[in-house]
């Protein structure tokens, strides 16, 4: 190769190591950008308290896997349906459910929400449950506060709960349970706040 040769080629390389360096560089910048981009967006998720409607997916331009993986709260409507809510309730990161009022809510609905490991709030006020989802409810070990306000649950089948699952609160306003009964209960459990309306 002439000498000319030789020179062009060494700086086509040159050219080449200063624009492979260049383009790490910029590597290097704009990924932690758009990492810490992406982090802040998870957490905006995982802040995120959600009510959950029939036509739940046009709010999410996300994609509802990703309110999936990381909503921590939800409350859903009366009018959904329960084979849908399945599909979006089975979150793993999901510490508040509020499904008062959603006809579709029973012992088996309940136990296909077996993901809610995290679950620690549930309201199941307005619903058609009686003492068979007990049983459930007491397997979800991080549950701490319970309404069943205008359920079919009775004093006996709150008792075995409270046996098996120490609750912080259960609200049972409305519910099978007289007052001499919650009297009772406060008296053998009283760790447990249990919330009477109008109750002292």
């Amino acid at each position: 190769m002439s000498p000319v040769g030789k020179r062009r080629l060494r700086r086509i390389i040159i050219l080449a190591g200063v624009l492979l360096v260049a383009f790490v560089g910029v590597l290097l910048v704009i990924y932690p950008l758009h990492r810490g981009n992406q982090d802040k967006a998870d957490e905006r998720f995982r802040q995120m308290s959600i009510e959950v409607t029939r036509d739940y997916t046009r709010f999410w331009p996300a994609g509802v896997e990703t309110v999936n993986r990381s909503v921590v709260a939800a409350r859903v409507s009366h009018a959904f349906s329960d084979v849908k809510a399945q599909e979006l309730l089975t979150c793993p990161n999901l510490v508040e459910l509020d499904l008062s009022q959603c006809d579709f809510v029973d012992p088996r609905a309940l136990a296909r929400m077996s993901g809610l490991t995290r679950l620690r709030s549930l309201s199941l006020a307005g619903t058609p449950v009686d003492d068979g989802v007990l049983p459930v409810l007491a397997t979800w070990s991080a549950l701490r506060d319970l309404n069943l306000d205008r359920t079919g649950v009775t004093a006996a089948g709150l008792h075995e709960f409270l046996r098996q699952r120490k609750v912080k609160s259960v609200s049972v306003s409305g519910a099978k349970v007289t007052p001499a009964e919650v009297k009772e209960m406060r008296q053998t459990f009283p760790e447990v706040e249990i919330q009477v309306e109008g109750a002292g």
